[in-house]
């Protein structure tokens, strides 16, 4: 476990040093990728969430409660 966490920490400072060394107008590209595929996605999943339930028919069919004691008590007659 103690060589796992201890790579991971070892490519996380790799990564941070890479990012450090770029220039900003690189870093500003990749962020700017970054969140246009974040916008992507999130419109993909919005657009299947309304196909998938955007054409159902069903409604839902609003009842009075009736209270459990008396339908057990109605039952056992």
């Amino acid at each position: 476990m103690d060589k796992l966490i201890k790579a991971v920490q070892s490519q996380r400072e790799n990564l941070d040093d890479y990012w450090k060394q770029l220039p900003a107008a690189r870093k500003r590209k990749l962020v700017g990728y970054a969140f246009m595929l974040y916008c992507i996605r999130t419109l993909i999943v919005i657009l299947q969430v309304i196909g998938q339930f955007g054409n159902t028919a069903q409604t839902v069919a609003i009842e009075h409660i009736e209270k459990p004691v008396v339908k057990l008590q109605q039952e056992k007659k």
